[in-house]
């Protein structure tokens, strides 16, 4: 199925839970001029931006905290001065400031790989190295200083700045011990920068190459794409409903960068053949399966389908996930199993 014949079906959604109209409606905002995507993934990503982050770097979850969002960093490569020799407090923001073990992480999260941009990146790698241009000898400051100056000024005390004094308590309430060891400890501790991307494609290997001029300054790319399965067992249906909302703004993005079909990556296709053979054929075709207590509404809602069409397969992936861990039931045979599990379960009923 195409682009075009999805966004139709997506636009006749009758959503009867906030969780269908915030997906229709992003899926519709998404194509439509002007709305910033990037908003609202970034809503949707920040309950799981740990579990992300300590999936991509392969380490522990607890040792992975988000400090603050739009955190105010230089907004250029020079510092500059104001007729009094102060410095100028003219800021940008990175999306995520992390804390992962001893590294401080400046995080940037991005809906279209085309936004990818040199100028924002020597911007952080400026932040990274404490390397300005024009900075006075007697005035070097790093991220910390700058920020505790954005802290006092006159700008802090306006209705919105007010907002930096609940970003200061968020990270003191993340590392209680944070006054206390800036100076002697956190101001030692290196920093790195992230890109968190929806897809992988042409444009964003090419930047990823530009980065590796920056040695391990920088790292790996995090396609959200690739993470079906992230280091949160205790909450995989809500990251698996986000995914699927993810993986179909990144979708969007294809299609509006000049891509004709719907992506498939090796499991997606497992699971639509899946999806396939239980259309075709009958119930006593799947003598595993059917000893699932919920077989019979699995194989219903397989053959319940309107068409062959790709948004059915997502719709009934969604099932197939639920009946395969038992739903509620923990009595359930195959409870406990994950979407990972079922290409084999129905393969091997197959050749039975």
């Amino acid at each position: 199925m195409n682009y075009k014949t999805y966004f139709q079906k997506v636009q006749g959604w009758q959503p009867q839970n906030i969780s269908a109209m915030l997906h229709k409606w992003l899926i519709n905002d998404s194509l439509t001029q002007s709305i910033r995507t990037e908003i609202i993934i970034d809503m949707l990503i920040s309950e799981f931006i740990e579990s992300l982050v300590a999936t991509h770097l392969k380490v522990d979850v607890k040792d992975v905290e988000l400090l603050a969002k739009e955190f105010p960093i230089r907004s250029g490569e020079i510092i500059k001065y104001t007729n009094d020799g102060e410095e100028s407090l003219s800021n940008a923001n990175v999306d995520f400031l992390l804390k992962v073990k001893d590294v401080f992480y400046l995080t940037e999260l991005k809906t279209t790989n085309a936004s990818l941009n040199s100028k924002q990146l020597k911007r952080m790698v400026c932040v990274a190295k404490n390397q300005y241009t024009g900075a006075k000898s007697d005035q070097r400051t790093d991220m910390w200083d700058f920020y505790n100056k954005i802290l006092q000024s006159k700008s802090a005390k306006t209705a919105d700045g007010k907002k930096y004094h609940y970003t200061q308590e968020r990270i003191e309430s993340v590392l209680p011990d944070f006054p206390q060891k800036l100076k002697s400890e956190y101001k030692a501790c290196p920093i790195r920068i992230l890109y968190i991307l929806l897809y992988e494609n042409d444009d964003s290997r090419k930047f990823m190459k530009k980065c590796q001029e920056y040695g391990d300054l920088v790292e790996n790319c995090l396609y959200l794409e690739k993470y079906r399965w992230i280091k949160d067992t205790s909450r995989e249906k809500l990251w698996r409903d986000t995914y699927k909302i993810l993986k179909e703004v990144s979708w969007i993005a294809r299609y509006l960068e000049g891509e004709k079909t719907l992506p498939m990556d090796e499991f997606d296709q497992q699971v639509y053949e899946i999806y396939q053979k239980l259309r075709q054929n009958k119930a006593e075709d799947f003598p595993g399966i059917a000893k699932h207590p919920f077989y019979r509404e699995l194989f219903d809602a397989a053959q319940d389908t309107e068409s062959e069409d790709f948004i059915e397969f997502l719709s009934l992936f969604e099932v197939l996930g639920y009946y395969l861990t038992g739903g509620e039931d923990k009595n359930a045979p195959f409870f406990g199993r994950t979407m990972e599990d079922l290409p084999d379960l129905v393969l091997q009923d197959m050749v039975e």
